[in-house]
């Protein structure tokens, strides 16, 4: 589910400009392997994910009830809906996984 431009290192300057973005192919989808395998560690604390990450751009009442942080990654060309971050949470705030999905 990989985006087509050529992947760049995380930096968190460039995750944050690009805020619930329309982008096609932007920042946040080139970074977004890198930061998946490197900086997102299960066992996580939820206040260092919104530390590196910033608050999460979706914010429903399911998502929350879940224990759930949802972050707009752009789109990727040929696509309709936009690419999501998705952090999944314990009851504790640890996170216990991490993955991309399309809405």
């Amino acid at each position: 589910m990989g985006s087509t431009a050529p992947p760049i290192p995380f930096e968190a300057k460039l995750w944050l400009a690009e805020r619930e973005s329309s982008a096609i192919e932007g920042n946040r989808l080139r970074m977004v392997a890198d930061l998946e395998s490197r900086l997102l560690p299960t066992g996580m604390p939820r206040e260092h994910t919104r530390k590196l990450l910033g608050e999460p751009d979706a914010a429903s009442d399911k998502d929350r009830a879940n224990h759930r942080d949802v972050y707009t990654l752009g789109y990727r060309k040929m696509r309709v809906d936009p690419a999501m971050l998705v952090l999944q949470f314990d009851p504790q705030g640890r996170l216990k996984e991490h993955y991309q999905q399309e809405f």
